[in-house]
């Protein structure tokens, strides 16, 4: 008898593919409840590691929730820049439109 492992995973091409990758793709509101969630998390585990004597318990989740801030920050201006462009070239449309 074969066992389960030796048969390959079935796979999937096409509009299959793009179908399931858009079933199983979370919601923006869905991904920024969880980032809200895991940042609130860490603070309150960096202010319960106050107390215990771990040496850079309480840095290293500090450094995770900067990282995180940073993050965001880059991501921000990131979108400040876009329709920035957006709003000083126009949009795609509008450029071939306009070079036409």
């Amino acid at each position: 008898m074969a066992s389960a492992s030796s048969n390959p995973p079935p796979t999937l091409s096409g509009k299959k593919r793009g179908k399931l990758r858009a079933a199983f793709t979370p919601l923006p509101s869905d991904l920024e409840t969880a980032k809200g969630s895991l940042k609130l998390t860490l603070a309150i585990v960096e202010e319960a590691l106050d107390g215990l004597p771990i040496p850079s318990a309480k840095g290293a989740v500090g450094g995770l929730l900067e990282v995180i801030k940073r993050a965001e920050v880059s991501r921000q201006a990131l979108v400040i820049a876009k329709r920035s462009e957006i709003v000083t070239n126009g949009t795609e449309s509008e450029r071939k439109c306009r070079s036409a």
